[in-house]
């Protein structure tokens, strides 16, 4: 009885340290730019309940935190998202492009070209509509609503 509790003990802190250490290798401190856009690309998608919905990978799962929700459209939503991209952009900074090479490096600069386009069209704020006969909030919304 004894052995078999050691054997369930050290499973179970092999699971653990497994567990950590993949947390800090993809999310905390991610190693690799690869890993670095997948984590902002899933912190970003997670903002739009409706994304996730049209996704469709988590509906009437346990992780299914969004159902029943919809997104922010409103100026402060936009800032908030636009504050939330610019540390992204920033942090990407931190992954390169010095040093890297091939597909790292390739990744890096779509990432970083990415980012900057959205980021440079927010700075004009009144320069694109917000509202068109053909998208934004009151094309997109009902569309959303709309079963298929």
């Amino acid at each position: 009885m004894r052995l078999f509790k050691r054997l369930v003990v050290a499973a179970l802190g092999l699971v653990v340290l497994a567990v950590t250490g993949a947390a800090f290798w993809f999310w905390i401190t991610p190693v690799g730019v690869n890993n670095y856009v997948n984590k902002v690309s899933l912190q970003l998608a997670t903002d739009s309940p409706e994304l996730l919905t049209r996704l469709g990978m988590i509906d009437n799962t346990v992780l299914d935190f969004h159902s029943g929700k919809l997104g922010d459209y409103t100026k402060a939503g936009e800032e908030e998202s636009l504050e939330k991209l610019r540390k992204a952009r920033a942090g990407l900074d931190d992954y390169g492009p010095e040093g890297l090479e091939g597909q790292e490096l390739l990744t890096w600069k779509i990432a970083a070209w990415f980012f900057d386009d959205i980021l440079r069209q927010s700075e004009r704020e009144y320069s694109g509509y917000r509202i068109t006969q053909l998208g934004g909030v009151t094309v997109n919304m009902p569309e959303f609503l709309t079963p298929p």
